[in-house]
């Protein structure tokens, strides 16, 4: 860079046309150099971050990109705000009647079974594992942070797992993790109205620690009675995206091989989460064998919620009721879906499935000349799905509903698309696709 300035200083100087080549040939090596210098330098500190939060603080604090604060100040009346994010998941009579007004008497679970799922005394390593796992420093209503916890667990390791046996054994939740500040962050660069926002979902750390705990608990007891639905991927260890296409694609390329065509479906739920009914949920858990003072752990978990949007500039709105579906950032709510829909496979009988969160697809293989009744199939699957839907308070997305006929380019140009039956999803036609777009992967009717 020295010798970069000498020399712009002598071409100033004489103004030589040599001075002024070799100038811009130094100039270019010293911003090459720069380059490859910051390169080196990023990807040295990057490799040494070991969390996503960390690394992105650090991009930040070297400029590499922008910070959140300030970006994403709400300009909107906070109250109106939270109005319409209650609003939003207002899903039904059903749970505005208050369906968690259950008796526990109601409840007729023995008082001991060894079928039965009961909460377990914690262990201190389960304790200490459930809040070192947790990586947000995001804090809830109570401003404990997880760093905050780390650093002083070993101090509050008898006080926490005191609490949380007590709270589990008596089948009690807190009032205070019951409270959820709301982030308000635009969908869009210049929001106009309250529904350019989506709400985030900040809880009490302590509260997520407790049912990493449950979640935990849970999970291994219907791992061990084998209680999970195969083809239900998602918050799942070993069920991700991944598989659910694998297994879908797997099965289509067989059909190929066996000279059949797939027809297959391919459904959208709408606010699947903010439409779980409670008393339903309960209903499913008890057919899962959930025990009496579990169940009645999970009316206190689910009752009684408020929530509150907050900005960037400390103000808050007032507290409203929050009463409909799964709690909207919490450990157990993917999984209390799951359950919620653990009884879709007793509802189809012929056609395959794969369910990963809110996004369904049925297959159906047949041969090329008998894909007229291969579509009347699927559409009275069709029918059963969406009674099933209405009767869990679900509701389908009719026009995100996509259709595709899957097999060779040989045994596709034999079937003519526009003279087989039609893909009816109510009264609506679903027109046939020559791609799909399933769990981020394009899917083209001949898997080319």
């Amino acid at each position: 860079m020295k010798k970069r300035d000498r020399v712009r200083r002598a071409w100033r100087k004489h103004r030589k046309p040599e001075l002024h080549k070799l100038f811009k040939k130094l100039r270019n090596r010293v911003q090459s150099l720069i380059r490859d210098a910051k390169e080196n330098y990023y990807r040295t500190v990057c490799s040494l971050k070991r969390d996503t939060v960390s690394t992105w603080g650090e991009l930040r604090r070297l400029g590499l990109v922008s910070s959140s604060s300030g970006k994403d100040r709400c300009n909107f009346d906070l109250d109106e705000l939270n109005a319409a994010f209650v609003l939003s998941s207002s899903v039904g009579s059903d749970i505005e009647s208050g369906d968690l007004n259950w008796d526990p008497d109601a409840l007729d679970v023995k008082c001991f079974d060894d079928t039965c799922f009961f909460f377990a005394d914690i262990s201190p390593k389960a304790l200490r594992d459930a809040i070192f796992k947790g990586r947000s420093e995001a804090m809830g209503i109570d401003k404990i942070s997880t760093k905050c916890l780390k650093i002083a667990f070993p101090v509050l390791l008898p006080y926490l797992l005191k609490l949380f046996n007590f709270l589990l054994q008596n089948s009690r939740y807190p009032e205070l993790w019951k409270l959820a500040l709301i982030r308000p962050l635009p969908k869009v660069k210049s929001p106009i109205s309250v529904t350019d926002f989506r709400p985030i979902s900040l809880l009490c750390t302590l509260s997520k620690a407790l049912e990493r705990i449950v979640f935990d608990q849970i999970v291994d007891y219907l791992e061990t009675n084998n209680l999970f639905d195969n083809y239900q991927s998602a918050y799942r260890k070993g069920y991700s995206t991944q598989t659910a296409v694998l297994r879908v694609t797997d099965d289509m390329r067989r059909a190929i091989d066996e000279r059949m065509v797939t027809v297959l479906v391919l459904f959208y739920f709408s606010k699947v989460f903010d439409r779980v009914c409670h008393g339903k949920l309960l209903n499913k858990l008890r057919k899962l064998n959930f025990s009496k003072s579990a169940i009645l752990w999970f009316i206190n978990y689910l009752e009684g919620r408020k929530q509150a949007v907050y900005d960037t500039d400390g103000r808050i709105s007032a507290w409203r009721d929050s009463k409909h579906g799964v709690p909207q950032g919490s450990v157990l709510g993917p999984l209390l879906f799951s359950l919620y829909l653990y009884d879709f496979n007793k509802t189809i009988n012929q056609c395959k499935y794969s369910y990963y969160a809110d996004d369904l697809l049925i297959y159906l293989h047949c041969p090329p000349d008998e894909i007229d009744e291969g579509i009347i199939t699927v559409n009275n699957e069709i029918e059963v799905i969406r009674s099933w839907a209405e009767s869990n308070s679900l509701l389908l997305n009719d026009s995100k509903t996509k259709a595709m006929v899957v097999g060779s380019a040989r045994y596709l140009n034999a079937v003519s698309l526009g003279n087989v039956n039609n893909i009816l999803v109510g009264n609506n036609i679903v027109p046939y696709s020559t791609s799909i777009k399933y769990l981020g992967i394009i899917i083209t009717n001949t898997l080319d």
